[in-house]
C-alpha cells in the first residue's frame, strides 16, 4: 500500500505477516516472536521524485515501532516531510491496522525529532544506552475508547483541494493565491497556524459572497465566522471550524488584485483562469526583516521608552487602569521589544525575520534574556507594576549598552537616571498631592 503527504510519496516496498492480526484486542495475549505486520516504503519528493529515506513498521508485542532513514536530513527538515510522515504512519497504523500503540526511538540528542514526536502527542517512556549513544522511547496509544480518528484536524492536503476545487465551481472567481505564514519557513511549525487565501473576484458579482454566505460550510461544521469589510472592493471573511483548521478569505475584486499581490511579501498563484498573472507555483519571499537603525533611530527609540515610562507612572498615580494597560503595552511592544530585536539582529547579521512585532524574538533569545523580559510584564497589582517600571531602567541601559557598543552609538546613562528618580518621585507622591516633591 503506497501512502501520500504533502510533500512526499511512501512507495511499499515490502509487506509482511498478516495486518488482520492487529484486529484483535490489545489484551489479547500473543507469542513474543509472532510476526504481525511488517512495512517497508521508500520515500520520495512528490515534485522531482527523488528518493530521500525510507521506514519501516515493526512488530512488537502488542506495539508497532517506526524506524526512519533518510539520505537528506536538511531537505527532510526544510519541507517539514518527516512530521508529514509520522502523521501519516500514526493514521495508517491506528485508523487501518489497528494497532494498539506505536513506539519510535530517537537519539535523545536530536532534538528537532524529538519536537516532532511530542507535537504527535507521543509521551516519553524510557531512556537507554545503545552502543554509547542514549536513546528516548516515544510512544503513542491508540484511544480505543474515542469516537472518530485519532488526528481529526484536516491535513494541509485536505484544505489546499477544498480550496482548489471550491474556486474552480465558482463562475464568479477568476484567481486563487495563497498567502500568510504557511509560506514562511521562518514561521513556528504547528498546529495553530492558518491558511489564507486571496481570490480574484468579478467587481459585480462581489456581494454575492456577502448577502449569501451559505459557501461557507461547504469547508466543514463553523465555530465562529467574522465578517470584515476592508473597502467596498475588500473582503476579508476569517472562519474557524470545528476541527481546528482556520481559513482567512479575502476577496477582491480583480481591478484591486495586481495592487494586493504588489504589497504581499509572500504569495503563491495557485489558479488564474483568464492568464492576468504569471501562473507560478513558487512562493515569492520578500521576507521583512529589521533593518540596522540609525544613531538618531536608536537614540529617538530610547527618548521614547523614557517618555513613555513617565506617562505610565502619572496614568498609575491617577488609577487610569485602561490607560496604564495601553501605555504599557505600547512600551513594552514598541520599545522594550524593538530594543531587543536590534540586539538580536546584531547577533545574526541582521538576516532573520523576527515576524510581525517581533513575534518571534524567543527563539533567537537566551532563557536569561528572555526570563528577564518576560519579568517586566505586568501583573494585576499598582505595587507590581510600579515595580516593573523600576526594573525596566536597569533592563534598557543593560541592553541599549550592548546596541550601542556594538553600533559605535553613544548611550546617555545620565538620562536614565534622572527618569528613574522622576519616576520615584511620583510614586512617593500622597494620592491627594497640591505639590511636586
Amino acid at each position: 500500500m503506497n501512502l501520500c503527504t504533502d510533500h512526499c510519496q511512501l512507495i511499499e516496498k515490502h509487506k509482511g505477516g498478516d495486518p488482520s492480526h492487529l484486529q484483535a484486542s490489545s489484551s489479547s495475549k500473543r507469542e513474543k516472536n509472532e510476526k504481525i505486520v511488517d512495512f517497508e516504503w521508500e520515500v520520495r519528493l512528490t515534485k522531482n521524485q527523488q528518493t530521500i529515506g525510507g521506514v519501516q513498521l515493526k512488530s512488537l508485542p502488542d506495539t508497532v515501532s517506526v524506524e526512519l532513514g533518510y539520505d537528506n536530513l536538511e531537505v527532510l527538515r526544510q519541507l517539514n516531510v518527516i512530521e508529514e510522515i509520522l502523521r501519516k504512519l500514526v493514521d495508517f497504523s491506528f485508523l487501518t491496522l489497528k494497532v494498539p500503540r506505536l513506539m519510535m526511538m530517537v537519539r535523545s540528542i536530536d532534538f528537532e525529532l524529538t519536537k516532532v514526536v511530542k507535537k504527535l502527542g507521543m509521551s516519553l517512556d524510557e531512556k537507554v544506552s545503545i552502543g554509547g549513544a542514549v536513546f528516548s522511547k516515544y510512544s503513542l496509544t491508540h484511544p480505543i475508547n474515542e469516537k472518530g480518528p485519532l488526528l481529526k484536524m484536516r491535513s494541509s492536503a485536505q484544505i489546499q483541494r477544498e480550496v482548489l476545487e471550491f474556486v474552480k465551481r465558482e463562475a464568479e472567481i477568476r484567481i486563487l493565491i495563497q498567502t500568510g505564514l504557511r509560506l514562511n519557513r521562518d514561521a513556528p511549525l504547528d498546529i495553530m497556524r492558518d491558511y489564507r487565501f486571496c481570490l480574484g473576484v468579478k467587481s459585480e458579482k462581489l456581494h454575492r459572497y456577502t448577502e449569501d454566505c451559505s459557501w461557507m460550510e461547504t469547508f466543514g461544521e463553523l465555530l465562529v465566522v467574522k465578517k470584515n469589510k476592508l473597502t467596498p472592493s475588500h473582503l476579508l471573511f476569517q472562519m474557524q471550524f470545528q476541527d481546528g483548521i482556520r481559513l482567512d478569505f479575502e476577496f477582491l475584486t480583480l481591478d484591486r488584485l495586481k495592487e494586493y499581490v504588489i504589497s504581499e511579501t509572500l504569495y503563491r498563484v495557485i489558479l488564474d483562469k483568464d492568464h492576468r498573472l504569471p501562473l507560478n507555483t513558487q512562493t515569492h519571499l520578500f521576507p521583512s526583516r529589521v533593518s540596522c537603525p540609525t544613531e538618531e533611530e536608536f537614540q529617538e527609540l530610547l527618548n521614547d521608552i523614557w517618555w513613555n515610562q513617565i506617562e505610565v507612572a502619572k496614568a498609575l498615580y491617577r488609577e487610569e487602569v485602561t490607560l496604564v494597560g495601553s501605555l504599557y503595552e505600547k512600551l513594552l511592544t514598541e520599545g522594550l521589544t524593538t530594543l531587543l530585536g536590534w540586539m538580536v539582529e546584531i547577533k545574526y547579521d541582521w538576516k532573520v525575520d523576527l515576524g510581525r512585532k517581533n513575534r518571534w524574538l524567543k527563539r533567537y533569545l537566551s532563557d536569561t534574556s528572555y526570563q528577564e523580559y518576560l519579568s517586566l510584564y505586568p501583573n494585576q497589582s499598582y505595587g507590581g507594576m510600579w515595580e516593573r517600571l523600576f526594573l525596566m531602567k536597569l533592563f534598557v541601559e543593560k541592553y541599549a549598552k550592548k546596541v550601542a557598543g556594538v553600533l559605535g552609538y553613544t548611550y546617555d546613562v545620565e538620562q536614565g537616571e534622572k527618569v528613574a528618580k522622576f519616576l520615584h518621585r511620583i510614586n512617593s507622591l500622597p494620592s491627594n498631592a497640591s505639590e511636586f516633591h
